[in-house]
């Protein structure tokens, strides 16, 4: 499929669990700024949650965070 041929896709969508499962990174921004940018699996519904909800602050140092380009 996509993932294959490496054919970006963006999904905005309100069902974390589907998210959590489709997604390689999940970027969260809260209010219109960035707040978190979790690999898939580094993280979980929870953490994500946090960071919506606004009980974890706005991180990249998280060890969740993504890294590389």
């Amino acid at each position: 499929g996509l993932r294959k041929h490496g054919t970006p896709v963006v999904v905005i969508s309100h069902n974390l669990p589907q998210v959590i499962e489709l997604a390689d990174r999940i970027i969260v921004l809260r209010q219109g700024r960035l707040v978190a940018e979790l690999a898939r699996g580094r993280t979980d519904l929870e953490e994500v949650v946090s960071y919506i909800v606004g009980s974890k602050g706005p991180t990249h140092l998280s060890s969740a965070t993504l890294e590389g380009p």
